[in-house]
């Protein structure tokens, strides 16, 4: 009986393995594929690292529920800087896409012929590896560069204006900027600068200042944005604050159903729609109730996926996972761009024929994707 134990622990260790070594190579495919995108300005290649970033988070978060031994761990680290990939692909692609929306670009200026004597352009920026952040600083450190922040903005700290306060955290931020070469000054100013800014309902600050923070440490940026706003709401007073701090909430429940963090999710849209009552809007207040329930039905059917996902950790070509998946990313989360790539790699002959047919449209004319339509 023990050595069958054994056997089956053993087997199913093999297999985390498996999963494992096949995650971390789609998830350095899709870096490298952010990284070509990121050169070109190409939306494409930005959608095709983001598909890969899928099919290595589903094989994560497998690895997180069901791993054996260190395994959830690993997952868990990996998740972390999978998702900040995913924020730098998206922010990338909003770059491109929203250019010019809406508008005629500009014609292009004669080109002068260039100047002998003009300092060569700065190289281009360093691709980011975001599974090489820096760890968060030790606690008796932080204590230390605490009390010489808050013995250089001594007056600021004193201050008690609304107005006043906002521009200390735009001063923290700024502070922070400059030191990094003294991660633990830069971590104790990003942080100061996030509370400052929930004391003062400045929620717009809060959040900058945890997304410049993800960008250096080694942190959930959701995470942190859930906790950022929970605070919020007792700093919130007027109308205006409320009706602010619903906004910020209901874009973090995109990023939070974007990763399936369907729990945390629920409660920040419940919060949401508290905070939209309180807001004087009852055509927002309206909205974010239906929203509420959206997010509820869509949690329940993520948590019909479980066969699903296990299927496509163990095997990325499942017909049958890759069309379930595929369903569900265009039908429950709206994500067509990555829903209709697992659909043509799916089971489903009807669906997949016409996945492939859109996507064979887009980019376009306008009479072709009419056709596939």
């Amino acid at each position: 009986m023990i050595s069958l134990l054994f056997a089956v622990a053993l087997a199913q260790a093999t297999q985390d393995d498996a999963v494992l070594q096949k995650a971390d190579r789609i998830f350095e495919e899709a870096k490298a594929l952010y990284e070509s995108a990121r050169d070109k300005s190409s939306v494409p290649g930005f959608v095709e690292a983001e598909f890969k970033l899928e099919e290595a988070r589903i094989k994560y978060l497998v690895l997180q529920e069901i791993g054996q031994g260190d395994k959830p761990q690993i997952a868990a680290d990996r998740l972390r800087a999978l998702i900040q990939l995913g924020k730098l692909i998206r922010d990338s692609k909003v770059a491109i896409t929203g250019a010019f929306v809406d508008k005629v670009p500009p014609a292009k200026k004669p080109e002068s012929p260039p100047d002998p004597t003009a300092p060569p352009p700065p190289p281009p920026a360093p691709p980011v590896d975001v599974s090489k952040r820096a760890p968060v600083p030790d606690p008796a450190k932080q204590k230390e560069a605490e009390k010489a922040v808050r013995d250089l903005f001594k007056d600021q700290y004193a201050l008690k204006g609304i107005a006043e306060r906002r521009g200390f955290v735009r001063k923290l931020l700024e502070q922070a900027s400059q030191n990094a070469s003294d991660p633990v000054a830069q971590w104790v100013l990003y942080r100061e600068a996030r509370d400052v800014a929930v004391q003062c309902a400045d929620v717009r600050a809060a959040l900058e200042s945890v997304e410049l923070t993800a960008r250096v440490f080694d942190v959930e940026p959701l995470a942190m944005k859930v906790q950022t706003l929970a605070a919020s709401d007792k700093a919130a007073r007027v109308p205006a604050d409320f009706l602010e701090l619903a906004r910020a909430q209901d874009a973090l429940v995109d990023d939070l159903v974007r990763v399936d963090q369907y729990d945390a999710a629920v409660r920040t849209a419940s919060a949401a729609q508290a905070n939209a009552r309180k807001s004087n809007d009852p055509a927002f207040a309206a909205k974010m109730a239906v929203r509420s329930k959206d997010v509820g039905e869509a949690k329940t059917l993520f948590d019909g996926l479980k066969r699903t996902l296990e299927a496509l950790a163990r095997n990325s070509d499942d017909p049958a996972g890759n069309a379930e998946m595929g369903k569900y990313l265009c039908y429950a989360k709206g994500n067509w761009e990555l829903g209709l790539r697992f659909m043509v790699k799916g089971s489903d002959a009807a669906l997949k024929a016409l996945a492939e047919k859109e996507m064979a449209a887009l980019g376009k004319s306008t009479a072709d994707q009419l056709a596939a339509a």
